[in-house]
């Protein structure tokens, strides 16, 4: 069968008993159309020798032995049996996947091969693969530009192997690609995308879907116009236990006397970090008309039950915050949960802020309920750095050396300026040296003696320390 294959040639001029309908062209003999007429006629050869995957589109001997053993079965006729893969072929193939259970490509691959020889030759075919794939791992979402975000992932194993993976936006699959790696092109500006990606094998066997990330495109147009103190030590009050009154001495932090002996008016606060939501544009408008710039404490890790709790709670909240009752962590790789601390962002810009206290802002470290890394907070706190620096409005850094590890050194270039609460009660004011002599940096102690604490800050570039309660209502003991 081989050497009457090896004869066969296209032609434009076959005999319609030879064309294998809607093809391209038709194979006969070179010596006679009633040779072919006679190998059709002859019995499929078995061991089945068709040895590799075959659409339409193909021709040779493999061709002759797939429509031999389809005449065989009953699905093609003895002229269909051109030695070219055509329409009919592939519609006998396809009825032939049907019968068998099998994927209906119309193209003969391994599984339709093994199908064959069982039921031309009586060999036994191999199991059905029913494993799929492992999930993917290690999805990494990376923003290069304010339209695109680029994912890369480890490898998948499977049984018998990995033909690709399928790429989800925001739960809607997008792509499918060969390799570990997309590029996310067409996106809008200053917004989050997450994303999950599944791994599928060549039986159609797909993995679950792998951890969501989520990262967000860089912003379109970024203010120069934010202020920037620069590494100046700034006299500070931090008053968010109740809506500040201009009028109260105890909230406006003044007439003090320093522990380095220093008093009034040196000692009176130019910075004034007050609650976001409480305090009303108008306090901002009278705090500027003193000419004390005014820092904006809302929660950006956390659901403290503020107006937008109820859209928090829709989002599926984590753990409870140990140590404050009624508070929930939030899902901040979640694009919905961004867009509601973005919406509190521009709250702050919209009632006139200078900056903004982002609390809760390094929860890595603790059981939140969801799996949150180090990577993913710097991700999200810079998206939110960059959209309020678009507002014109400063982003501080809260407490970023309590993580204990590089997050404080990693955003010193990200964040204005750093609150930070009893870094010398627990030793941990070294991480924020990225920031010393660069940018303000504002310490709160609560427990030890001004003694203990306002030496050290004292001698430190741009380090301004304080005793307050914890209940911040307004007291406080300036360190110079």
């Amino acid at each position: 069968m081989a050497a009457a294959a090896a004869s066969l040639q296209p032609t434009s001029n076959a005999a319609p008993g030879n064309v294998d309908s809607n093809t391209r062209g038709a194979f006969t003999n070179s010596a006679s159309s009633a040779s072919l007429h006679s190998a059709a006629s002859t019995a499929v050869s078995c061991p089945l020798q068709i040895t590799h995957t075959i659409q339409r589109g193909d021709s040779g001997a493999s061709v002759i032995q797939l429509q031999l053993a389809l005449v065989q079965l009953g699905y093609l006729t003895t002229d269909s049996v051109t030695g070219y893969f055509g329409n009919k072929t592939k519609s006998a193939v396809t009825k032939f996947q049907v019968a068998q259970g099998i994927s209906q490509t119309g193209t003969v691959g391994q599984l339709t091969r093994a199908a064959l020889a069982a039921v031309v030759c009586g060999t036994t075919p191999p199991p059905v693969d029913t494993t799929a794939p492992t999930v993917p791992t290690g999805v990494n979402a990376t923003p290069t530009s304010q339209t695109q975000i680029n994912l890369t992932w480890a490898a998948s194993t499977d049984n018998v192997g990995v033909t690709g993976y399928k790429v989800y936006r925001n739960g809607t699959q997008i792509t499918t690609v060969t390799t570990t790696s997309y590029s996310d092109t067409g996106l809008t500006a200053g917004t989050t995308y997450s994303y999950t990606v599944a791994a599928f094998d060549a039986a159609g066997n797909v993995s679950a879907l792998s951890a969501s990330v989520s990262a967000t495109t860089q912003m379109g147009t970024v203010s120069s116009g934010w202020w920037k103190p620069g590494p100046v030590a700034l006299e500070w009050q931090w008053e968010i236990d109740h809506p500040l009154s201009i009028t109260s001495a105890t909230d406006m932090g003044t007439g003090k006397t320093a522990y380095n002996g220093a008093t009034s008016p040196a000692t009176d606060p130019t910075v004034y970090d007050i609650d976001g939501f409480d305090n009303t544009a108008a306090t901002v408008a009278s705090l500027h008309a003193l000419g004390k710039k005014v820092v904006c404490y809302v929660e950006v890790g956390a659901d403290d039950g503020r107006s937008d709790s109820a859209a928090l709670k829709a989002t599926g909240e984590g753990a409870a915050m140990q140590g404050w009752p009624g508070e929930h962590y939030i899902n901040i790789t979640n694009p919905t949960v961004a867009s509601i601390i973005k919406a509190r962002i521009k709250m702050c810009a919209d009632k006139g802020f200078d900056a903004i206290e982002p609390d809760i802002d390094e929860s890595y470290t603790v059981n939140t309920g969801f799996p949150l890394t180090k990577t993913i907070e710097e991700s999200y706190m810079t998206m939110l750095a960059d959209y309020a620096h678009g507002l014109g409005v400063a982003m501080w850094g809260k407490n970023p050396d309590d993580t204990g590890d590089s997050y404080a050194s990693d955003m010193a270039n990200t964040f204005d300026a750093v609150l930070t609460e009893e870094c010398n009660e627990y030793s941990t004011c070294g991480l924020l040296s990225a920031y010393t002599g660069k940018k303000p940096i504002f310490n709160a102690e609560y427990a030890a003696a001004t003694s203990a604490f306002c030496p050290a800050d004292n001698v430190l570039s741009g380090w301004s320390g304080n005793k307050f309660p914890l209940a911040l209502s307004g007291a406080r003991t300036p360190c110079r």
